[in-house]
């Protein structure tokens, strides 16, 4: 009777080996769902970044132009390598105070309708 014991121990059953690599391929799987989380996030920040700087760069070269004294909405693509990106500048005229306008400065990708990045400002003559 102890010899069938001491037999039984020295191997590793099939299911022991099952359970161990069900084990595994669940940490698989969570570790690479994190990876293409982390890179989707990593991309969607990227795209945040440059539309935080084409604002910034076209704010100026709005202001520059004489774009932002009247109130109206104006709208625009960047050149290459950024015509991915479009604009869109909205100029508001105070109510309480006809010296100030209000500057809503937004940058898109192209045919979204949700802005990534928007400057707000206002400016008074």
């Amino acid at each position: 009777m102890m010899r069938n014991v001491i037999s039984r121990s020295r191997g590793v059953a099939l299911m022991e080996v099952l359970v161990a690599v069900t084990i595994l391929g669940a940490g698989m799987g969570v570790a690479l769902g994190s990876l293409s989380n982390s890179a989707r996030l990593q991309s969607t920040l990227s795209k945040k970044e440059i539309a935080r700087e084409l604002a910034q760069g076209q704010l100026v070269t709005l202001e520059i132009a004489g774009a932002l004294a009247q109130p109206g909405v104006t709208a625009g693509a960047f050149d290459p390598p950024n015509d991915a990106y479009t604009w869109k500048l909205r100029v508001e005229a105070s109510l309480a105070n006809p010296d100030r306008r209000r500057i809503e400065l937004s940058v898109s990708l192209s045919g979204d309708k949700a802005a990534l990045y928007s400057l707000n400002s206002y400016v008074l003559d």
